[in-house]
């Protein structure tokens, strides 16, 4: 799979411009207000990620992806139902050029992942490319809508106020899930681990994560962050930001948000998914792992599927458009070739 040159790593402002330039193609073939086509693109988009576990286990299972949940294939019918007629130019184009490039750009600038993306991003917003495109967007588009969101260096210090010792605080979670009396085998491994030579740090590190971490796994409480009007979700970013990633991938930290907009909701969701966050990382993992056990457990006839399907970043259902092109061939197509 293609992916954009390396000089564009960490640009943000610059897949903020090209994003923004995919949208903005669709919005004068169709006249659909700018709004509008935030949204769908959003709702697209995270409802592919949404997916993409699931049809990764079928994929190692059969050898061919299987079709969407029925809440997937009702959000694309949906979408499709703006954009299934002929516009200037090909219907291929507008879904090709549009929304599957956009999807594109935002899959290969946040590949970096949260961590490098704090350090090397270049962006008012920092790691969050969702803020960026959509306050742009907005100053682009007067009757977009105006919202405008909190610059992540800001973000950063209010997670500091907020939370200067979430690192602790999971810590000592997971000493009281080791500790509990209903554990004998997590006090075990406590206790286990001061028999250990403090002059290797490494006996201690593979000790924490293939003895303790299990141990306490069954008894753990996630350290829980809270935020009652999300936005674009770069207060919880900052947050995540402050934990070493496997502490937030595992994740033994875990954000529950709301927000009265949906399109904030959907850009929370996207954003965490994209970076691994809130389960979505390990679920993700999980079904690859599951796929492979199955595909080893296979013919080898299955063996160029799966490779597709696991590389496969949108699944889409096989929805017609007025010139019986499939969403999912457009798509498919689109990100494989890498069009952007």
């Amino acid at each position: 799979m293609k992916t954009v040159k390396n000089e564009h790593r960490g640009d943000m402002e610059w897949y903020t411009d090209e994003i923004i330039r995919c949208l903005e193609l669709i919005i004068r073939r169709t006249g659909q207000p700018p709004g509008q086509v935030f949204d769908d693109w959003l709702s697209i988009s995270a409802a592919t990620l949404r997916t993409l576990p699931e049809l990764i286990k079928t994929a190692g299972e059969t050898g061919k992806l299987g079709p969407d949940p029925a809440s997937t294939a009702e959000i694309f019918r949906s979408v499709g139902q703006r954009y299934n007629r002929t516009y200037s130019g090909t219907p291929e184009d507008l879904w090709a050029l549009g929304f599957a490039k956009a999807f594109r750009l935002l899959l290969d600038a946040t590949e970096p992942g949260l961590w490098l993306l704090d350090d090397i991003a270049n962006s008012v917003f920092g790691p969050d490319l969702l803020a960026a495109v959509y306050t742009q967007m907005a100053v682009r588009n007067p009757k977009f809508g105006g919202t405008y969101f909190t610059p992540w260096m800001l973000a950063k210090l209010n997670a500091k106020l907020v939370a200067d010792n979430l690192e602790g605080e999971v810590h000592k979670h997971i000493q009281q899930a080791l500790a509990r009396s209903d554990n004998p085998l997590g006090q075990m491994m406590l206790l286990g681990a001061f028999l250990l030579s403090p002059d290797k740090p490494e006996e201690f590190e593979e000790y924490f994560f293939t003895k303790v971490l299990p141990a306490a796994a069954p008894y753990y409480e996630p350290v829980t962050l809270h935020e009652p009007a999300v936005g674009t979700g770069i207060m919880m970013l900052a947050m995540f930001a402050q934990l070493p990633p496997w502490m937030a991938k595992i994740p033994l930290c875990v954000a529950a948000c709301q927000d009265v907009s949906i399109t904030c909701s959907l850009m929370t969701e996207l954003s965490f998914d994209l970076f691994g966050l809130n389960g979505y990382g390990l679920r993700l993992n999980l079904a690859v792992a599951e796929a492979m056990a199955a595909y080893r457990e296979r013919p080898l006839r299955v063996m160029v599927p799966l490779k597709e399907a696991l590389q496969a970043t949108a699944a889409l259902p096989p929805v017609l458009n007025g010139n019986g092109v499939t969403f999912e061939k457009v798509f498919r197509e689109a990100i494989s070739a890498g069009t952007c």
